[in-house]
């Protein structure tokens, strides 16, 4: 079947549940909703199946509009401008915040990249998470990811299993701080290979690779390998390649449907 094909096929079933979105007619006057929560993996977590990436300083208001269109788990970083900051002055604003799913990263505040070098010891990781914690405004952060995997070498794959950051996210964890340690990946270097290892290791209860229609073939034998092992997964960068190709969906179906369709159609995701 051809890419073109699959999009015409597989966009209108599997996102029909979200209803309009990105520049459809229906858009402004019928407004998108969530309507499934899938389980990620053994953590029980109830996720939207739409999530939000925070970016660099998402607003209050927008923070509330996501939540409003059902959406409940938002993924940030120390090194994402003001994006902790934000959400924690959201959360303060709202007075609610045990029906959100927060994620962040094992990261310095600062410019992107913000990770720890091999230096950092496991006091350095949990100095970054009780500081992630006070940005938040909140006593415990949901999912903590070692973040970025496969940009560069090696020294990513020595990031994965550190020892110090194994052993600091145990201890958050005993004290509550953290309940679910995760991995992610924007390739292009070993990604899938590195998603492999996670998986297999044990460590890690939840994945995030980069997964769309256009590029890594093998992210599907990844997703399936963890959900044998009952690991949750993530996908991001689920809408990249079309514009590398000058791609547009037949007979009107956004684009984003059918993207988004790719991905959803496995079980594991």
């Amino acid at each position: 079947m051809k890419r073109r094909d699959f999009l015409i096929t597989t966009g209108a079933g599997a996102m029909a549940g979200l209803g309009a979105i990105g520049g459809s007619p229906e858009a402004s006057a019928d407004p998108p909703k969530i309507q499934k929560y899938g389980t990620l993996g053994r953590t029980g977590l109830k996720i939207s199946d739409i999530s939000f990436g925070c970016g660099a300083s998402p607003s209050p208001s927008l923070l509330a509009r996501a939540v409003d269109m059902g959406i409940n788990y938002f993924d940030t970083a120390p090194d994402y401008s003001g994006s902790e900051f934000n959400i924690g002055r959201f959360i303060k604003q709202r007075g609610k915040r045990d029906d959100l799913i927060l994620a962040t990263k094992f990261c310095q505040q600062g410019s992107y990249p913000g990770h720890l070098d091999k230096s950092a010891d496991k006091a350095d990781y949990i100095k970054m998470v009780d500081k992630s914690l006070e940005r938040l405004n909140t006593d415990y952060i949901d999912v903590i990811f070692v973040h970025a995997m496969g940009e560069e070498g090696a020294e990513y794959e020595d990031r994965l299993f550190d020892e110090d950051m194994l052993s600091a996210f145990e201890q958050l964890k005993k004290d509550g701080k953290a309940r679910f340690l995760a991995v992610s990946s924007h390739g292009p270097v070993r990604m899938e290979e590195l998603m492999m290892k996670a998986v297999k290791s044990g460590h890690y209860d939840i994945i995030m690779p980069a997964h769309n229609f256009m590029k890594f073939p093998n992210v599907p034998a990844v997703v399936a390998e963890a959900g044998k092992r009952n690991i949750g997964v993530i996908a991001m960068k689920t809408m990249a390649g079309a514009k590398d190709i000058d791609l547009e969906p037949a007979k009107g179906e956004p684009f984003a449907h059918a993207a988004f369709g790719f991905v959803l159609r496995s079980p594991h995701v």
